[in-house]
């Protein structure tokens, strides 16, 4: 052994803990999730105009084998090569513009995730391969690369092969259990419609076992009494590289499921109705707590960057990192924007505590009859507009409860005669035929 050599430690990875180590936190959604994301990028690179239309991903995912087809480009024999089966993004790699898949793990801890066997094909304009690799087999070799089965460059492909398909067979147990229960696949769904809710906007389409996917973009109210505050700001780093950042807050359906804020990356949602400190909720921002008096409240943050790894999202894209300057510096503008929202909120709140019956308040009445529009209308910036308490007056007159009680059988001819089912009708019909004959000129 030369002196070299003897001074030399062994400090390599084996395969084992390496995958054990990269699919171990991963849950299985966010990793099907993944591959998605990587479909997604390749329509990103191939229509700039960001008009999806055309463009799919198909997925079958049962207890069998899980499967997923796209047309976005293809992965040329060239990337293939040198680094879509790389783990992690080498320096110098060219990437795509307003990319999600960041980190470039992606694709290979998926199917690491999913089982032990998995085969890829893919085409672009002028090359094909195929891929098929035993996932145990090659952990017991030494070498790390992977080995194409077939490959053919410079040559003219249909334009209906050009696309990816990944299948993923023999799987793990665990997975397998779980890919077969419907279950399952309605959560899958429901992930999905979420994380890509603006692509499909866009035109592009998502099945999941032959069922294309709803979209359904977020929407906020709007009227000429009310409409969401729409902010734009550029932070540029010491590097001249920019983020841009647009921010809504404003009023929807009440629903405490869907209330808090939305984060989204590059069009990808990362964090979806959150209503925590991280988005500045709770006393130590300087707001109320999360209640369901504000379960009408809507908040919407887009980070859009060429550089996706200057997102402040996790690797698993389902979450915020909030140590990020960038981040901190856009949750005080969340804070503030919220702020307005959350007090008009308490007015709702507080006039539907002084009616004496479940009936629409004014305020409930203005909110109700608003329109309710996908963030693409608003363009212009503005503070959120709410009405005024004469606004208020002029649209519905001060109400009052009458209560009174009657003999049950008078009460039961009057319902007759005036061919209505409850006591409220009975009372509301005998009040307009009094106005009407009495008080009317």
């Amino acid at each position: 052994m030369s002196e070299q050599n003897s001074l030399s430690v062994n400090a390599s990875p084996t395969k084992e803990l390496f995958i054990s180590m990269l699919t171990k936190d991963l849950v299985l959604i966010d990793a099907i999730a993944d591959l998605v994301d990587n479909c997604v990028d390749g329509a990103k690179r191939l229509r700039h105009s960001e008009d999806y239309t055309g463009l799919f991903v198909h997925l079958e995912v049962t207890s069998e084998q899980f499967r997923i087809v796209d047309n976005c480009g293809g992965i040329d024999v060239t990337t293939a090569r040198e680094h879509a089966f790389c783990f992690g993004r080498p320096s110098g790699m060219v990437t795509t513009n307003h990319s999600i898949g960041n980190f470039g793990v992606g694709m290979k801890r998926a199917l690491f995730k999913l089982g032990k066997f998995f085969s890829i094909e893919s085409c672009t304009q002028n090359s094909r391969f195929s891929l098929e690799q035993n996932i145990e087999a090659w952990a017991v070799i030494k070498e790390w690369n992977f080995r194409f089965n077939n490959v053919e460059e410079n040559v003219q492909v249909n334009e209906t092969d050009i696309g990816t398909r990944i299948t993923v067979s023999d799987l793990y147990p665990g997975v397998s259990s779980e890919l077969g229960l419907e279950t399952f696949i309605s959560r899958l769904k429901i992930k999905l419609q979420s994380i890509h809710q603006i692509t499909m906007e866009k035109g592009f389409l998502i099945k999941l076992n032959n069922i294309q996917l709803d979209c359904s973009p977020p929407c906020l109210a709007s009227s000429d009494t009310i409409s969401p505050s729409y902010k734009e700001k550029e932070i540029v780093n010491e590097h001249e590289q920019k983020v841009n950042v647009r921010m809504y807050a404003g009023l929807s359906i009440r629903d405490p499921s869907k209330a808090g804020w939305s984060i989204y990356c590059n069009d990808r949602l990362i964090l979806e109705a959150d209503k925590s400190l991280i988005t500045g909720w709770g006393k130590e921002a300087d707001n109320p707590d999360y209640h369901n008096t504000y379960a009408r409240f809507r908040g919407f943050v887009f980070f859009d960057s060429i550089k996706s790894d200057l997102l402040p999202w996790n690797t698993t894209k389902n979450n915020i990192d909030a140590e990020l300057p960038l981040f901190r510096e856009i949750r005080d503008d969340m804070i503030l924007e919220m702020k307005p929202v959350m007090g008009f909120l308490k007015k709702v709140a507080k006039e539907k505590r002084y009616q004496e019956n479940n009936d629409p308040t004014p305020l409930e009445i203005i909110i109700n009859s608003a329109d309710f529009l996908p963030l693409k209308h608003f363009t212009k910036e503005q503070s959120f507009i709410y009405p005024s308490e004469t606004q208020t007056e002029q649209t519905s007159p001060a109400m009052s409860t009458i209560k009174y009680q009657m003999p049950l059988e008078d009460v039961k001819q009057v319902k007759e005669v005036l061919k209505v089912k409850t006591a409220k009708e009975v009372g509301e019909k005998t009040f307009e035929y009094f106005m009407r004959m009495e008080c009317n000129d």
